[in-house]
């Protein structure tokens, strides 16, 4: 019975799959531009947002925190405009083909410092 309860000698575990383990530290090759698909949908318009909300739209969305903070539950009736005025901004900013196309690329810096030190680097 107490053998159920441990994970068997046999299994291997691995974050990437047995092919997918390549490059210097086994994270994958540093200069490989290849995309996939939870990168394109998810982590690069995750990195857009945070450089949006944290550089060019910084103001509107400070704005909106400090009102949300202030009137708590009715926050989303008083602070409308604030909320809008936040979501104007960032989608004249995201939906700019130069900006996410700069985004892939910051992307890609990241990635490839991660995939060659094992470092993660800070936004």
């Amino acid at each position: 019975m107490g053998n159920y309860l441990f994970k068997s000698d046999t299994l291997d575990f691995a974050v990437l799959p047995s092919e997918k383990i390549e490059g210097p530290l086994g994270l994958g090759f540093p200069d490989d531009e290849h995309l996939s698909n939870v990168e394109k949908e998810t982590l690069i318009p995750a990195l857009c947002m945070q450089h949006v909300r944290r550089n060019q739209c910084a103001k509107p969305w400070t704005e909106l925190a400090e009102c949300s903070k202030k009137w708590h539950w009715a926050s989303v009736a008083l602070c409308r405009k604030h909320f809008e005025d936040s979501m104007k901004c960032s989608k004249k900013i995201l939906s700019d083909p130069e900006f996410q196309e700069e985004m892939r690329k910051r992307y890609l810096e990241l990635r490839a410092t991660y995939r060659s030190t094992g470092i993660e680097s800070k936004y």
